[in-house]
């Protein structure tokens, strides 16, 4: 009898082992099988396209897997230069600051046109302070006419100065609208002669928390003794600004809070260093600005 033998080679299983991490391209990324053993019959697990968002980084970096789309972020960058621009034109559009409707007008939609900015894109205006010069000359210009008498009980109109800096130089006709005697706050600088020093104790800024694009500001809690009191009374609510320059030239956020706070979240851009400053605001004045520090976000 012829013995025949059989040999049975019994096959390699493969088991699935897929990284945490994400393996991308240009259009998608996946969780790759690192598993050597047998033969993989799903290579890539959790495949999709890259999702993008409508704002900051967000616009050119994949908000799953952290893929940066160089194209994106070169759009991003000229569409971010493009709206800065657009406002440095606004501010430089003001000229010569004159206590008139006209100059009102232009230095009021220079500073919508501002505030509408990202923070990004604030940081790209290349003569914002020449607004906020513009805004406080035009807070001293209203000042200084509200204390001239009119002159007659109609509709005429009162006189004052325009200047292109600090000395008046011509006069020109004020608006014929109504007026108050507060002059606007632009809430952008130190106390200016309308925004007189009248609370005599400001804040005292503490530990300030950074995040990811937010820091977290506390100050010290208005205590409930006979002074405190009285400077509770004086106040109608709390002022903090952040700025990325410590002459608060360049302010990128304003946050106005009760006076019962004694914390305030600013949203901010990440990576980036700020000067941080917090002061009482009442009817009629200020007080001085606190101490400030310095943060970088996360």
């Amino acid at each position: 009898d012829v013995a025949t033998s059989i040999v049975i080679e019994s096959a390699t299983v493969h088991t699935h082992n897929y990284s945490t991490t994400w393996s991308k391209d240009e259009n998608k990324h996946w969780h790759e099988c690192t598993s050597t053993t047998g033969t993989c019959d799903a290579p890539r697990k959790d495949e999709a396209d890259h999702t993008y968002g409508t704002s900051g980084d967000s616009r050119f970096t994949c908000n799953v897997c952290g893929y940066v789309n160089s194209t994106e972020e070169a759009k991003a960058e000229a569409a971010d230069k493009a709206a800065a621009s657009g406002v440095d034109e606004k501010i430089k559009a003001i000229g010569t600051v004159s206590y008139t409707d006209a100059c009102k007008a232009k230095i009021d939609a220079a500073r919508k046109a501002y505030d509408a900015l990202t923070t990004d894109q604030k940081k790209l205006v290349t003569n914002y302070s020449t607004l906020t010069d513009a805004e406080k000359k035009y807070a001293d210009l209203k000042a200084e006419a509200d204390k001239k008498p009119s002159g007659n009980t109609g509709t005429g109109n009162t006189s004052a100065g325009s200047t292109t800096g600090e000395t008046a130089t011509t006069q020109t006709t004020a608006p014929t609208t109504p007026t108050t005697t507060t002059a606007p706050k632009t809430a952008t600088e130190q106390p200016t002669s309308q925004e007189k020093i009248t609370i005599m104790k400001a804040p005292v800024l503490k530990k300030l928390k950074s995040k990811k694009n937010k820091v977290l500001v506390s100050w010290n809690k208005i205590k409930k003794n006979k002074a405190g009191k009285k400077l509770f009374k004086q106040i109608s609510y709390i002022e903090v600004q952040a700025a990325t320059d410590p002459a608060f030239k360049n302010i990128v956020a304003t946050r106005n809070v009760g006076k019962k706070k004694t914390k305030a979240t600013l949203k901010l851009a990440r990576k980036t260093t700020y000067y941080v400053r917090v002061r009482y605001v009442g009817t009629d004045g200020v007080s001085k600005w606190s101490k400030i520090k310095k943060v970088k976000t996360k």
